[in-house]
Formats: structure tokens, sequence, C-alpha cells
């Protein structure tokens, strides 16, 4: 196949369809040309025919062919078809072109600088965008620092729906007073974001920066009101250090992928024009994600996530699996049940993972010792090493829970149940139910506690109801949308 394709290059009536198949063919079969066949290849970066020039120089770059390095770069810089330009850089990209790199930094500044014709603006813009990869890809940027604590800010709390309330009232009274409720928000207007930077409970920030709904429904009238909106000043007003800002746009409502591609695409360069390339859109290593929602009348609404805000109120998670408890989930199951929290106890996690619940229980309220139990390995290891970011003692065993014993009993126990899966069905959820309520008696003390987070409150209810020994005293609403319940009992050996 390449024998014939490489015949067809002597045939210049041919020679643009020929490097075209030639190029889909080295990718779809994953083949190496040898070196004698690209310096076949290098001639036609000169040939006349721009097209011809572009899968040239695609197929030099694809093939990482770094001695076409140098006559890439002189190419790129002869060129004068616009619509090349940018496709020379795309191969120069697979390359080492490190030497090179202060050339592209200062071309990228010059067309920024350029106010670009109407008709040409589609492929400077191209050009730019490939030189801000290969400038990426090579230097990763110096990220700003957040200084806006002290900077009046009106910013949406996200929360898990239905425990609104929950982080509202841990906010300081002025706020409280303010603070607007609505499903899955809390959103506040303050001048100093340190009062609620530590709140446990607290998903996510979103800021308002603009008035919603945006006016307008096509990308480049959703991107004029975003620039309009003032939001590279928003940005700087709260950052160390000058643009360009790196972001992301994150679009829900819209389902079908090609659509949603497109708004978003051309959304970003619209921006990222209209704002002089003060805003840069970025696949990865952004500080800034807009979050864009259509709703169902088709009105759009814009929000800002800064990934720059540092958070350090989980730091202590250093590993994690995929049944970990998130360590929200844990923060808000304590803060529901703190009233019932013993001071100074001596507390069991039966089925305690990578740790979480523990960690977060001890920060809300000091225990005199903690004990994790859990049937893997996996875990145990990982919680023995959160615990120790958290410097928080945790005696961890690795066992299941119906074979644990101990020589004292605890005065609380504190876990999460597990929930149906496709390996946990509902005839073994019921015998893990079972199993833990039966070896209540083997581990409390008398009037001890026990609080259960369960996706399963009914066989819970049943297993602690036929037993007889556990007397239930709240059954606290965890989540409306999968039904979770945090249930509290206590145990009263006599009834045994």
């Amino acid at each position: 196949m390449l024998e014939s394709l490489f015949r067809d290059l002597t045939q210049a009536d041919r020679l643009r369809k020929t490097l075209i198949e030639l190029r889909k063919t080295l990718k779809e079969e994953n083949l190496s040309l040898t070196a004698d066949q690209l310096a076949q290849i290098r001639p036609f970066l000169a040939d006349e025919d721009p097209k011809v020039r572009k899968n040239a120089a695609l197929i030099l770059g694809e093939q990482g062919d770094q001695e076409s390095l140098t006559a890439l770069e002189e190419s790129y810089e002869a060129e004068d078809k616009l619509f090349v330009r940018a496709d020379y850089l795309e191969a120069i990209s697979h390359l080492q072109y490190g030497e090179y790199l202060g050339r592209y930094k200062n071309r990228m500044l010059e067309l920024i600088s350029q106010k670009s014709a109407e008709a040409s603006r589609k492929h400077t813009n191209a050009e730019i965008r490939a030189l801000r990869t290969l400038i990426l890809k090579e230097e990763r940027p110096r990220p700003h620092r957040f200084t806006g604590w002290k900077v009046k800010s009106d910013v949406i709390l996200t929360v898990t729906p239905g425990l609104e309330e929950l982080t509202r009232s841990q906010l300081p009274d002025d706020l409280q007073s303010t603070a607007k409720v609505f499903s899955g928000g809390v959103e506040v207007i303050t001048e100093d974001l340190e009062q609620i930077r530590g709140i446990r409970t607290i998903r996510g920030w979103l800021f308002r920066f603009c008035k919603n709904p945006l006016s307008g429904k096509e990308p480049e009238e959703l991107a004029r009101a975003i620039a309009a909106s003032g939001l590279v000043r928003f940005i700087e007003e709260r950052h160390e250090g000058d643009a360009p800002f790196y972001f992301r746009i994150d679009l829900k409502g819209i389902q079908e992928p090609a659509e949603k591609s497109r708004l978003i695409g051309r959304l970003a360069a619209c921006l990222e024009e209209l704002t002089d390339y003060k805003l840069q859109n970025a696949a990865s290593g952004y500080e800034a994600e807009i979050r864009i929602t259509r709703n169902r009348n088709g009105r759009f609404f814009a929000y800002l996530h800064l990934n720059t805000i540092p958070d350090r109120r989980f730091a202590y998670r250093k590993e994690a699996l995929p049944t970990s408890m998130h360590p929200v989930r844990a923060a808000e199951m304590i803060r529901l049940a703190g009233d019932y929290l013993t001071e100074y106890g001596i507390v069991l996690d039966p089925m305690c993972g990578s740790g979480t619940l523990l960690i977060e229980r001890n920060k809300a309220v000091r225990a005199r010792s903690l004990y994790g139990v859990d049937i893997y390995g996996d875990a145990i290891e990982a919680g023995r090493r959160n615990a120790a970011a958290a410097d928080t003692q945790i005696f961890f065993i690795n066992r299941d829970f119906m074979d644990f014993k101990h020589e004292y009993k605890f005065d609380e126990i504190l876990t999460q149940l597990p929930r149906q899966t496709e390996k946990t069905d509902e005839e073994a959820l019921l015998s893990i139910c079972r199993g833990f309520v039966r070896r209540i008696p083997d581990w409390m003390k008398e009037e001890g506690t026990v609080i259960a987070l369960c996706a399963d409150p009914a066989k819970m209810k049943s297993a602690a109801a036929s037993a007889g020994y556990l007397q239930l005293l709240e059954t606290i609403p965890f989540s409306a949308k999968t039904g979770e319940q945090i249930l509290i009992w206590r145990y009263q050996a006599a009834k045994n």
C-alpha cells in the first residue's frame, strides 16, 4: 500500500489527494515511515499548493521526524496562507521544539495585539490557539494566587439537596439572617470569605459575576454578555498577578453531543477574542470554570467556579478507594448526629473503609480512642495513611466485623452500612444488617449509642426491632434523592 502511494507522489496532478490518503493510512494502520521515505516528503513543504504543504507538514510532524523541525519552522515563518499556519504548528507540536519557544511567545503576543480583519479572524484565532498549545505544553504558567478573601462577593455555597439548613446554620449570625436558601444551595453576600471557608458541609463555591439569565442564545451573544459583565475585572480583583487567566466552560442542559460541543467551542473562542485573550481556554490546568446551564425555557445562566481558592478542609485524605465515603458526606453525617456523639468516648466503626468517618467524628468531638475495622486490607492501609496525615490516632484492624472481638466495650458505634449493588443483593444486605445488629451486644457498653447511615433504613429498623435491645432514638433524613437516613439507637442490654 505504501509503495503504491509513494509511486503516486511523483504524479503532480494527484499529489494533494495522495498525501491525504497517505496520512490517513499511516494513522489508521499505525505505520512508520523510513528515513528515506520521510526525506521524499520534505520537499513538498515548498510546493505551490498550500494544501500539499499542509498535509506534508502534518505527516512529518505526526511521524515524529525531528530532522524536519528546522524545515517546518522555516516553512511556518514563510507561509503566506493564513489557513495553513496553524497546521504547521500542529505538526511542530509532535517534536522537540524548545529552541523556538521564545519565538512562539513573541508571535502570540504580536497576534493578540493585532486587530484582525473579519475575513482573517478565524485563521488568526486558530494560529493563536496553536501557539498557546505549544507554549503550555513546554512551559506551564505560574498559577495565580487567590487574594480575594476581603472582596465583596455574591457566592452560592453548593450543598447536598435537602441539607441546605445544615450549612446555613453554620454561617455567622449576620450571614444567616441574609442568606438565601434554595435546593442544593445557600447564597450569601459577604466581604469576608474567610468566615465560611472552613464549613465542612459545603461542596463547592459558585460566584455570581453577571446578571442572569444571559441575553441571547447563540455562542457569540452569550460570549458578549459574559465579557461585558466584567468577568476579567472580577477575576483580576481576586488574584495576584496579571492576565492571562486560563478557563474552561462547563455546559449543562444540552444533551446532544454535537450541539453541545459546537456551542462550547464557539463560545470559548469568542470569549478569548472579546477579552483580548486575557481569558484563554485550556483543556487542563484551568484556573476558572464558567458553569453555564440552559433551563427548560432555553435561557442561559452563568456562574464562576475558581480552582485557585485553596481548600485544606480534607487535606488529610491522601488515599481513597472507589467505595470510600466522601469527606463532605462524612462531615454531613457527623453534623446531623452531633447531639449524640459521646464526648471523650471509645468509638468503633466496624466497616470503616479508609477511615474518613472516624477522622471527621474526631474533628467534631474529641474521642478517647477510635477503632476502625474493615475486611479489605487496601482500605485499612489507606485509612492508616489518612489518619497519620490527620494527626488522629485510630487503631485499624483488618478483619471481617463478624469476627471482630475486643477486650473492653465501646461507648459508641458509628458507621455507614453498605447499599444494595450487583455484588450485594437484597438478601446479602439484609444478612449484613442482621449480622451487624447481632454483634452489638459483644461490642457495646450499657446505654451506648449506635449511629448508622443506612441506604435501606427499613431493613435496619426491622433487624433492630427483632433484636429487642436497641431503642430507636431518632431517624434523621439524610438524602431525599436516595432515601438514606441516619438511624440512632440506644443499646440496653437488660432487654436482651
